[in-house]
């Protein structure tokens, strides 16, 4: 202990135990984060979550930088007791560690999210964008929200032509374009529509 208090220039072990872990720390994270930036990714998920929200090694490395820091800066700044610098410390590390799970787990979500599912659009009024020749003679294309974006998709109708800017309903996919009848805010005439 007294050679890490002698390295890092403090007079307590507390302070020495602060700085090894804020340097080792926020040494990895810099490592990972030049890393990242040229397109090697070193972040791991590791074998748990919370709530549902994956856990990596960053946010690891982030609840220990942010902690350390936090104890080394009130143990210089303020005449706060071991016990109020641990306690304020691991305050700061938790808001850190819970900052970078939410965030990671966006961005997650946002990778994930890229592709829309064709068959989200099942059940949903779509706004015809190219007209809809009739009983499948040609394809159009109709635009609707899917998955929260706007989107459009190839169009076919068994029924009658469908001009341009008239509202239809999806009721089936077929081969990677969109089955639809137009809409007349009643209930499909032929209940279609699949659960």
């Amino acid at each position: 202990m007294e050679a890490l208090q002698e390295l890092f220039g403090v007079d307590t072990p507390s302070e020495a135990i602060y700085w090894a872990i804020a340097a080792l720390s926020s040494s990895v994270l810099g490592v990972q984060t030049l890393l990242s930036l040229v397109g090697l990714d070193l972040d791991v998920d590791l074998d748990f979550d919370i709530g549902g929200d994956d856990v990596t090694l960053s946010a690891i490395l982030t609840f220990l930088g942010m902690g350390s820091w936090s104890a080394i800066l009130f143990k210089s700044q303020t005449d706060m007791g071991e016990g109020g610098i641990l306690l304020t410390s691991l305050i700061a590390g938790i808001v850190g560690f819970g900052t970078v799970v939410l965030l990671i787990n966006k961005m997650k979500n946002l990778e994930n999210s890229g592709n829309v599912e064709i068959k989200n659009a099942i059940g949903k009024v779509a706004e015809v964008y190219l007209g809809i020749p009739e009983s499948r003679t040609g394809e159009g294309q109709v635009q609707l929200l899917v998955q929260g974006r706007l989107v459009i998709f190839d169009a076919l109708t068994d029924g009658k032509k469908i001009e341009t800017g008239k509202e239809v309903i999806v009721y089936d996919v077929e081969e990677g374009k969109l089955l639809v009848e137009l809409y007349d805010n009643k209930e499909l005439s032929s209940a279609k529509v699949l659960d």
